[in-house]
Parts: C-alpha cells; sequence; structure tokens
C-alpha cells in the first residue's frame, strides 16, 4: 500500500507504470490524481490531510489583520526572497508578521526589526488579510483557511530550466491546479516588489473566501481515517 503518492503527474510520469506495477493498492491525498493511472488500477481518493491539521478556517470576508510573510524553509529560498519581501514590508508599510519555523536560526534571516516574528503559520494565516509566500504546501494551506495570496518562487536558472523542460503544467501551486486561478503567481525575474505589492492591492477578500469553500468542498476531511479504513477493507 502506497499512501501519499509521489507527483508523477507532474514530474516523470513514466513513474506511473512503476508504481502500479510494484504497488498493490495506492491512496490518493489529490482527486484528480487517479485520472492518470490506468481504469483498472486500485487506486483511491481518500482526502487531503491538510484538512485535518488546519484547526480553524475563515468562514466570513475580512480585510483586517497583519500581512504574512512565509519565504519558505530552505536556506536558498529564505535568501531569495528575504530581501523582495523586505522591500515589499517596507512599501505597504502594514503590520507584518514573518513565519520562522521553530528550530531555525533567525540570522538565516537577517534583519528582521520590521516584522514580528510568529512560529505557528496556522494561527498567523488565519489572522492575517494577505500573504506572500515561497511555493510549497503552505500555499494551499492559506488557500485552504481563506487568506488571499501571491505565491513566489526563484530557483537557480538551471534548476528551472530542468523543471521546465520536465514538468507537465502549467501552474506551480496546487490550489491553482486543483480548481484553477486562484491566486497569483510569480516565479523567477517576476518576483518584484512592484509586482508582489499590485497582486496586494489587487486582492478581494469576498471573492478568495469564496473560492476557498470550493476548494475545501473539492477536498475531503479524514485523510488519515479513511487510508486506514483502505487498508483494513483490503
Amino acid at each position: 500500500v502506497y499512501y501519499i503518492l509521489p507527483q508523477a503527474w507532474a514530474w516523470r510520469r513514466g513513474r506511473i507504470k512503476t508504481i502500479q506495477k510494484v504497488v498493490d493498492k495506492a491512496l490518493s491525498i489529490l482527486p484528480f490524481e487517479k485520472e492518470y493511472y490506468d481504469p483498472t488500477y486500485d487506486i483511491r481518493y481518500v482526502g487531503h490531510p491538510l484538512l485535518d491539521e488546519i484547526t480553524r478556517f475563515k468562514e466570513s470576508p475580512s480585510d483586517n489583520g497583519p500581512v504574512v510573510f512565509m519565504p519558505g524553509s530552505r536556506r536558498s529560498e529564505i535568501a531569495s526572497l528575504m530581501p523582495i519581501f523586505k522591500e515589499v514590508r517596507r512599501q505597504i508599510n502594514e503590520e507584518a508578521l514573518l513565519v520562522v519555523p521553530e528550530h531555525f536560526d533567525l540570522q538565516i534571516y537577517g534583519d528582521t526589526r520590521d516584522f514580528t516574528i510568529t512560529h505557528d503559520p496556522h494561527q498567523a494565516l488565519l489572522r492575517a488579510k494577505f500573504a506572500f509566500i515561497c511555493s510549497g504546501t503552505a500555499t494551499l494551506e492559506a488557500a485552504l483557511i481563506g487568506t488571499p495570496l501571491a505565491l513566489a518562487y526563484i530557483a537557480k536558472p538551471l534548476d528551472y530550466y530542468i523543471a521546465k523542460s520536465f514538468a507537465h503544467i502549467d501552474k506551480v501551486g496546487l490550489a491553482n491546479i486543483m480548481i484553477g486561478d486562484m491566486h497569483p503567481e510569480f516565479l523567477q525575474s517576476d518576483v518584484t516588489p512592484a509586482n508582489l505589492i499590485t497582486a496586494y492591492e489587487r486582492r478581494d477578500p469576498d471573492a478568495f473566501l469564496e473560492r476557498s469553500k470550493e476548494l475545501r468542498s473539492y477536498l475531503a476531511h479524514g485523510s488519515a481515517e479513511n487510508a486506514a479504513k483502505a487498508i483494513a477493507d483490503g
């Protein structure tokens, strides 16, 4: 049994044949994943675990609260995005929360005097009126909670070229992949203070919350429980 499949639909689709050959039962956390597998193969959608990890969601639109900055979890991501995020923070001049993983050395981020440091991404996103987020699971988390966001990512040029060559998708953020254009994405040279600030100024909390509720319905709660049941059922 394989729970939480590799994203073979996006990268190196040849791996799908290998999975079908060596895995008896696949338990997917993305509703559309089974479309890429043989119709006769035993693959089941069991729900996305992130929905079970998030304890509170926005239920009504609000344009109050701080702006959240999440520059990633890798040194290279932080080094690329923090100078741009700092300039965005300076220009918008709003209360700003910087989400830092608990075990991280704050020195990695440079001068953070203009930010309030928090280690709780769920609570920060719940309070926020907008978020600037490095590409990754955190963008899906914000989309599910109901916090308007802009995705940003800067890779090394060679890494980006290789990724573009092998990728089978046009979008990067999972929310955008699943239900269409939900939030703006900025990659490589498009990650500029001007572009990010424009996205911030064009935020629409009402429309975004409607898309967020659509996304919650598209996914499903109880992933681990459903996975356990699928395994027990054989």
